[in-house]
């Protein structure tokens, strides 16, 4: 069993790898086609899509992957398929109600295509969820891995291509938002191949959509606005940034965030692939969890602290060599950003455990705790000590405390858990 799991993290951490890789060898040329401003534009434009995605299909397609009968898998995704629709066009009719006011705040002019966009990439990011959690489900984590490394090469071409005649914001949203549709493909391309696309079921399996839908309630209960609250704690800085200061800044802070959250990717998501049906397979035949949080969670942290350190220390130098001396700002926020996302590194196979465990309840607390901790934060550096540096900083340390404390409660509740089947 072990030796399996360690084949698994490593295709998809391998996968992984190779799509970052290909991310970081792309940007120092993205970054010297696109100024901050366009890179703002894309920060804000893809927070927003962060911010929405846990509501697209309220969080429905997590219960695919849990799900033991194919019946019921086919009906939960045709339930996650229809409410990503519905939310897709209600977002589109807003986007439109709202449109001069969402161009004039991303500083786009009258760039008429962005609400289009947004339903558009709302909409694939709802579907990609659906397919991505039949192949996690299928544990295909090769066909996974195979798939990170086309979507990372379809981004950062079509953006270095377009980049040497439209170096423009409305560019990299609009590849932003086909990359959304092309992984939908990808994953949809690799169900077919692994089990045919019969596995989703006919549209008979809808009928049973309220059902599985009560029965996986608490997904669309508690996941689905934890997932939003979280969302919101990880993009607050973006969002406000730009209505505090300018599209330049929101474009340091999100190229700092990208390209820091590469080493975060390389293995954190890989293991939260993994350990997720691993951690609910654990928790039904009643181990020990607590040991494995406690060992995933320190083996994660030795990987992350040396790069992680290296940032804090040589950030600005750091930038301004690779990316260009426009990007020196960005290494400043680079620098405390690395100590949230450390913390938000190794916290990985804590909240993979919290849908097993069932403490879902005590997430969407917990995400209310850290999104009013964050906020206050960000609030006192803009407000009153008006330093985009120093807002970044307090955001960022606040984010690491709150983290801590995830990890701890989880493996806590883990032992607890533990030591009741034991008794």
């Amino acid at each position: 069993m072990k030796s399996k799991i360690v084949k698994s993290v490593a295709t998809m951490a391998g996968g992984t790898a190779l799509a970052q890789a290909i991310t970081i060898l792309f940007t120092p040329i993205i970054t010297r086609l696109f100024p901050p401003e366009a890179y703002g534009a894309l920060g804000t434009f893809s927070s927003l899509i962060t911010i929405l995605v846990p509501l697209v299909a309220l969080s429905y397609p997590m219960a695919i992957v849990l799900s033991r009968d194919d019946g019921e898998a086919a009906s939960l995704t045709q339930l996650s398929s229809l409410i990503a629709l519905i939310f897709a066009a209600v977002t589109l009719f807003l986007a439109l109600m709202f449109e001069a006011e969402l161009l004039d705040y991303m500083g786009m002019g009258d760039f008429s295509g962005l609400p289009y966009l947004l339903a558009f990439a709302v909409l694939f990011s709802g579907l990609a969820q659906v397919f991505r959690s039949w192949l996690l489900r299928e544990k295909d984590f090769s066909s996974l891995a195979r798939m990170e490394v086309i979507n990372s090469l379809f981004n950062n071409v079509s953006k270095s291509a377009l980049g040497f005649f439209f170096p423009l914001a409305a560019v990299l949203i609009g590849i932003y938002a086909f990359g959304q549709a092309v992984q939908t493909l990808l994953y949809t391309l690799g169900l077919k191949a692994r089990r045919g696309l019969a596995a989703l079921g006919t549209f008979d399996a809808l009928a049973n959509a309220p059902a599985v839908a009560r029965k996986f309630s608490d997904f669309a209960l508690y996941r689905a606005p934890q997932g939003f609250i979280n969302a919101i704690a990880q993009s607050l800085p973006i969002l406000v940034l730009g209505l505090a200061f300018d599209q330049a800044v929101v474009g340091y802070y999100a190229l700092a965030k990208s390209i820091l959250s590469a080493p975060l990717t390389l293995v954190g998501k890989s293991v939260s692939d993994v350990f997720y049906p691993r951690l609910a397979e654990a928790v039904a035949e009643k181990e020990d969890v607590s040991r494995l949080l406690v060992r995933s969670t320190v083996i994660l942290f030795g990987i992350a602290a040396p790069p992680f350190g290296v940032v804090f220390f040589y950030g600005p130098e750091l930038f301004s060599f690779v990316f260009g001396a426009q990007w020196h700002n960005a290494g400043v926020f680079a620098g405390w950003i690395s100590i949230w996302l450390l913390f938000g590194f190794i916290n990985r196979p804590s909240v993979s455990a919290i849908a097993p465990l069932g403490i879902q309840k005590f997430l969407l607390g917990y995400e209310v705790l850290s999104i009013v901790t964050k906020a206050l934060a960000l609030a006192f550096g803009i407000l009153v000590l008006k330093d985009e540096t120093i807002s970044v900083a307090l955001f960022s340390c606040a984010g690491a405390i709150v983290n801590l404390y995830l990890v701890i409660h989880v493996i806590r509740k883990a032992r607890s858990t533990n030591e009741a089947n034991q008794s």
